[in-house]
């Protein structure tokens, strides 16, 4: 009968002679039911969710977007630019899904191509300003203060009276910024305590010129200012001279005594 069974469900033929009447029909009932559980068995195993390969995504940060295919073969690739100023312009600056996410091959890849710094406009609102006031604009609009230069003007000591580039015109940002700033008397910036580049950028910022005498004193920090004159907080002309004293000691490096001989 399982041969008959086996045939049946390959589709052949059976023929096969049953005297007993309720016999065959007995026979033929089970060789049906035989068929439909080989086939609904059939049916509910290719219905089994089968388990889906995942891979692992490589990171593809700092190369070409030549490269970042390569490495990305098999998924879709998704390219956008956006500026960034810590990547090369046209190098890989990140990836969605990041690296080291598993994901199914074919799945769609974000990767962000850098422009560089990109651009920015300088503000039009420095004219008018104090220093310090320039500096937190300027630090918002994505740029730097290079350095002041005084000028005479009916203006108020301090102010704000130029800016090269133009206010409104378009740089790279991280630019610097030039300050043309009304000259006269201000108060002079605390330098003391930080070291020489520090001071002198800051002088240099406020529009004086900085004068550096070094020193040596055992009993403080290398490498920072002691002293300046004018004293902070004092007044001073703008573009006229700080001194600050500059700490360069530096101990004596200690001489290991020579082994004795045995």
């Amino acid at each position: 009968m399982l041969d008959d069974i086996n045939r049946l469900a390959r589709g052949e033929e059976v023929q096969k002679k049953i005297k007993d009447p309720k016999r065959r029909n007995l026979v033929i009932a089970g060789v049906i039911a035989a068929v439909v559980l080989l086939t609904s068995g059939g049916y509910l195993i290719s219905r089994i969710p089968q388990p889906i390969a995942l891979v692992t995504l490589v990171d593809v940060a700092g190369l070409t977007e030549t490269q970042a295919r390569e490495e990305l073969n098999g998924f879709t690739i998704i390219v956008e630019r956006a500026p960034d100023p810590g990547v090369p312009i046209d190098r890989v600056a990140s990836q969605t899904p990041p690296a080291g996410t598993k994901i199914k091959a074919g799945s769609e890849v974000q990767i962000i191509l850098s422009d560089g710094p990109g651009k920015t406009s300088v503000p039009t609102t420095l004219i008018g300003t104090t220093l310090d006031q320039a500096k937190i604009i300027l630090d918002g609009a994505g740029l730097v203060l290079a350095k002041t230069n005084p000028v005479e003007s009916s203006e108020a000591p301090g102010t704000i009276v130029g800016v090269i580039p133009e206010p409104g015109s378009t740089v790279a940002a991280g630019s610097g910024v030039v300050l043309n700033i009304a000259s006269g008397k201000v108060f002079v910036p605390d330098v003391i305590g930080i070291s020489k580049i520090q001071a002198t950028t800051i002088l240099i910022q406020a529009g004086f010129i900085p004068n550096v005498i070094e020193t040596q004193d055992p009993d403080q920090p290398s490498g920072v200012v002691l002293a300046q004159a004018p004293a902070s907080e004092e007044s001073a002309k703008i573009g006229s001279s700080v001194t600050i004293t500059v700490n360069i000691y530096k101990p004596e490096p200690e001489i290991s005594p020579s082994p004795t001989a045995s």
